[in-house]
């Protein structure tokens, strides 16, 4: 699950699908979590866990958002984040989530981007409505790092091995609960040296955007000149994407810049047939 064994979960697309073979003692600890997680969900109750003779005999040490799918959700996060200075980040985003055109925005990240910077830095982590909100083997929170997790489903009733750990998570409407923390917080205490290091990282990001921007010299349309173009044309319009472009999701979510909510709705699947 950690990129503990080779093949592992090394994408998102793979938290939907079923594990039959979990007979390996890098997963056992995440499969207790598992277990203890329904057992004192409502209604509680006893679990029934099964492992093979070799598995439980190996020696082994001891181991330690898509709040965007709703208008309201979409505002709220934007209204919480603005309040407290709170960096923003998207994990294989099916909705936007946030505006892009916010220095607090913090980009997006698919498959085989390796570590996140933002997320290995973060004190604090809140996770908002994500089925796969980093891929361990790739990016990972500090293990210092607190972590907080809202969901109408918390669980993951459908994903047979799902867990992140977090000090409390509960089960509730995303938009609702982003809300109502925006309603209850004052005004950020943020040091105005961190807010300049949010504005400089988005500044060299959109620069590093516009500078691909251009038309190639031997006249082919690349899908960064075509997005600039649209985006320019549509500037005025209600414009909707939905991406279904795989290799380019994150070129087409960054150049095309929405700020509304719905703007973009991406593919949930994974292409595998």
């Amino acid at each position: 699950m950690a990129g503990e064994i080779s093949g592992g979960r090394n994408e998102y697309i793979y938290w939907t699908q079923d594990l039959p073979d979990q007979s390996n003692r890098a997963s056992i600890h995440a499969i207790l979590l598992r277990a203890l997680q329904f057992a004192m969900c409502s209604a509680q109750g006893p679990v029934y866990l099964i492992a093979s003779r070799e598995t439980l005999c190996e020696e082994f040490e001891e181991a330690a958002t898509q709040s965007g799918r709703s208008a309201q959700g979409f505002e709220a996060l934007r209204t919480l984040a603005e309040v407290l200075a709170i960096a923003v980040h998207e994990n294989a985003p099916i909705y936007n989530n946030f505006p892009a055109t916010s220095f607090l925005r913090r980009g997006h990240q698919w498959n085989g981007s390796g570590q996140l910077p933002a997320l290995a830095e973060a004190d604090v982590v809140l996770v908002i409505g994500a089925d796969v909100p980093w891929i361990p083997a790739q990016s990972k929170p500090s293990p210092r790092a607190r972590m907080f997790h809202l969901d109408s489903d918390p669980l993951k009733e459908r994903t047979t091995l799902w867990s992140i750990p977090c000090e409390r998570r509960r089960k509730c409407d995303s938009a609702l609960a982003l809300q109502q923390l925006g309603a209850s917080v004052r005004a950020s205490s943020m040091p105005g040296q961190a807010k300049t290091l949010l504005h400089e990282r988005f500044n060299q990001k959109r620069n590093g955007w516009l500078s691909v921007e251009v038309p190639r010299q031997d006249g082919r349309v690349t899908v960064l000149y075509f997005m600039s173009r649209l985006r320019e044309a549509t500037v005025d319009l209600r414009v909707v994407g939905l991406n279904e472009s795989t290799t380019n999701l994150g070129n087409i979510d960054d150049h095309l810049r929405h700020n509304i909510t719905l703007a973009l709705i991406d593919s949930g699947g994974a292409s595998l047939g």
